[in-house]
């Protein structure tokens, strides 16, 4: 075996047990050894996009297409990293790119649909979208039948949770008019949404994800953004249940400006290490005189500092925060499930974004279409919080000052 297919092999095996440094080692041997190979190039970016090396991934794209200027995998690849830098006109053209020399290419196409949904390019850019559940590693409709059109029928329907809670909480907008159109709903969410959907949407059936059931068509919830326009109804359209309202009255009933604080989101998500945020990133915020601060961060995460009231022990599910939401003036987070809930709620909500953000919530500006009570602080430069912290916390002193109420 040659020096060099023994450094391939090494990479293959590296990265089929997730092992993504020893992947980037053993690539850029093999590039070291055949600078003309545009796969190790492409493998080699691949590496360092895994390891959050986004600007050496870029490049190594970038070489790799100046090797092979037809491929489409690389494009999509240097796309998607783009995207991850904020450089959206750049990841669009690429996109758009590997779609001419690729047509079939459903990666392709989910890539641009998030790349041209971050520029506002709505509803038309929700029908790319749906090539998400074609991508390698979507999940399939939990029941065997056929995809529903939006049109009415006497029969059931099931809609499904394809992504985190965040977008459920989302996207649960789009409910109201599904209802309208079938003679019975089955919705399927994440166990902590269950309760709170089900006194939000009494007509509808809500089980937790992975409950066996039958219907006579399916679809996903994102989904139902490309049958029923964009923004679908604006907030707010969920609602804490009064009786849990009442439970928490003893514990927040006061006269006191109370703000409800996360920082961390779902570790599982694919951004969380850029999305998240350590505790200490909010002392500029914490330092703010006349608030009453509460942690609702969930999962594992630090414990607040000492003048923030912990509830996480308390938060059993979103019915419960939603509850606790319902009595705060503002609500301060990350990028996170708690945002949406917030959103959903038409509460005061001030979300901390990372640079390169979600699409959802586009490339600029301090507003959000989707959620209308919500302003948004951005990150100048990808993991320096600091700006947006500062930001935040001379706003918060503003906002205060001038209206104790908002």
């Amino acid at each position: 075996m040659s020096e060099l297919q023994e450094w391939v092999e090494r990479a293959t095996a590296a990265r089929a047990r997730n092992d993504n440094k020893g992947a980037a080692l053993a690539w850029a041997m093999v590039t070291a050894l055949d600078p003309s190979s545009a796969d190790a190039r492409h493998n080699l970016g691949n590496a360092m996009a895994a390891l959050g090396r986004r600007v050496e991934a870029a490049q190594n794209y970038l070489d790799a297409l100046e090797l092979d200027p037809g491929r489409a995998d690389t494009r999509i690849s240097l796309g998607s990293v783009l995207l991850d830098l904020g450089q959206t006109a750049d990841a669009t053209t690429l996109l758009k790119e590997a779609l001419e020399i690729e047509p079939s290419s459903v990666l392709a196409a989910w890539n641009l649909s998030l790349a041209l949904l971050r520029q506002g390019q709505w509803q038309s850019r929700f029908r790319l979208f749906e090539n998400r559940l074609l991508c390698p590693g979507a999940m399939t409709p939990p029941v065997d039948a056929p995809l529903w059109d939006g049109r009415n029928f006497e029969g059931t329907l099931a809609v499904w949770a394809e992504q985190g809670m965040g977008d459920v909480l989302h996207f649960a907008r789009y409910l109201k008019p599904a209802l309208e159109r079938v003679k019975r709903l089955i919705l399927l969410v994440h166990p902590g949404l269950v309760s709170l959907f089900a006194f939000n949407f009494p007509k509808a059936e809500i089980h937790a994800i992975g409950t066996e059931i039958r219907a006579d068509r399916q679809i996903a919830l994102l989904s139902l953004a490309n049958l029923f326009g964009v923004f679908g109804d604006l907030p707010p359209y969920l609602a804490a249940n009064p009786e849990t309202i009442e439970k928490w009255q003893p514990r927040l009933n006061g006269p006191e400006f109370k703000v409800g604080i996360a920082w961390r989101g779902n570790p599982e998500h694919p951004a969380d290490e850029r999305r998240s945020f350590e505790v200490g990133a909010l002392d500029p915020v914490l330092a703010v005189q006349g608030i009453r601060f509460l942690s609702l961060q969930v999962g594992q995460a630090e414990e607040p500092p000492p003048q923030v009231e912990n509830f996480t022990h308390r938060l059993t599910d979103f019915s419960e925060t939603a509850a606790v939401v319902s009595y705060l003036d503002l609500v301060i987070t990350a990028d996170t499930a708690l945002a949406h809930l917030a959103g959903a709620m038409n509460k005061p909500c001030w979300t901390v974004l990372r640079f390169g953000g979600d699409w959802r919530w586009q490339d600029a500006g301090e507003s959000s279409p989707w959620h209308p009570s919500m302003r948004l602080f951005r990150q100048e430069r990808p993991y320096d919080w600091a700006p947006p912290m500062n930001e935040l916390a001379q706003a918060l002193e503003v906002a205060l000052s001038s209206s104790p109420n908002f």
